[in-house]
């Protein structure tokens, strides 16, 4: 009997400290601005920092060399793709604002190259950012293993901005650029 309540604790204590770091992976900050379709600088812990979404390739906002490429492979002219990543800001800052607390969520690979924070962004609603950019069709989708915990729900999203023709898939009729 000793055994079996000893066994029994263990088993909760190793449950308990396996479901530790799922909760540990989101945390509160706040957003002090929108920067651009896609990144977002914050205050976490007392610290300003930048968070790109993670799955998102949003249309740049100025002329530079990846405007250039984005708009070749849509095969949409400059303006029309520049004009699309000031749309998806727009949209972006409609959603989230200055001194809004929303929840960040990690997936394997927390920064990037350049040390910025890779992470879903959660609004106080509830709803995912990344998926809600996406779903309306602001971001071309960038799976980029090994963030792909929510890979299915960012392909759904961008799946149904393409059936609906919104965002930078409007004048779409064929899914050549299904990035």
């Amino acid at each position: 009997m000793r055994q079996q309540v000893r066994s029994a604790i263990i088993v909760l204590i190793l449950v308990a400290t396996c479901a530790l770091p799922l909760q540990a992976q989101q945390e509160s900050v706040s957003v002090l601005r929108v920067l651009d379709g896609e990144t977002l600088k914050i205050d976490r812990n007392g610290q300003k920092e930048l968070i790109k979404l993670i799955g998102l390739d949003v249309p740049k906002s100025k002329m530079h060399s990846k405007a250039e490429r984005d708009a070749i492979q849509s095969r949409q002219d400059f303006p029309s793709m520049t004009s699309m990543g000031i749309e998806a800001m727009q949209f972006l800052k409609r959603l989230v604002k200055s001194g809004d607390t929303v929840a960040i969520e990690f997936d394997v690979v927390t920064r990037d190259k350049e040390g910025m924070l890779l992470g879903y962004i959660y609004l106080p609603d509830g709803r995912m950012l990344n998926q809600e950019m996406l779903r309306a069709g602001y971001a071309y989708l960038a799976i980029s293993t090994p963030n792909v915990k929510y890979q299915e729900r960012l392909l759904q999203a961008r799946a149904e901005a393409w059936k609906k023709g919104r965002g930078v898939w409007k004048k779409k009729t064929t899914p050549q650029s299904l990035r």
